[in-house]
This record gives structure tokens, C-alpha cells and sequence, in this order.
């Protein structure tokens, strides 16, 4: 059985810089530089999840808010390795 773990991310685009915070236990605020058209701004939270975490793209799925700042994202970690990895 895999561990999966929803986390709701507010994304911030376009920003100056790529960076994030925690702002709980389950919730990131990401700023991105791509600019918010045509997903362009989903792509680069993906990739850098992805490489934040070291799992590949595919592996990271938004399940909500696609079109929205606030989304809510399914990582195949449990939520102590994504700390570990983000921290």
C-alpha cells in the first residue's frame, strides 16, 4: 500500500523569486516566477516540488484548484518525509 499525502498549497505567481514556506503542518505558500497563463505557473510548482522532493513529475497531481492560488496536491511521501525533504 502506497502513502499519499494531500497537502494544500497557496501559490503566488508571478513572484521575483522561487521560494516557500510552511504555514502549518499541511499547508506551503510557493511563490513562482512563471507567470499565471496557460498553467504555466502549475508547470514550474510541479517541477520544483518534484525536484524539491526528488520524485519525478509525474508523481506529483493536483486534484484541485487548477485555476485558482489555492490548491490542494497529492505527493506519494508521507508527511514526515516531505518535512524531512522540504524542511
Amino acid at each position: 500500500m502506497s502513502v499519499h499525502t494531500i497537502l494544500t498549497i497557496r501559490v503566488h505567481a508571478p513572484s521575483r523569486h522561487t521560494r516557500y514556506r510552511w504555514l502549518d503542518q499541511q499547508t506551503l505558500k510557493m511563490e513562482v516566477c512563471a507567470p499565471r497563463e496557460k498553467g504555466k505557473a502549475n508547470e514550474q510548482l510541479i517541477a520544483d516540488l518534484a525536484a524539491r522532493l526528488q520524485i519525478s513529475r509525474q508523481e506529483v497531481h493536483i486534484l484541485t484548484g487548477h485555476q485558482s492560488t489555492t490548491k490542494r496536491v497529492s505527493i506519494p511521501l508521507s508527511l514526515a518525509e516531505i518535512h524531512l525533504r522540504m524542511p
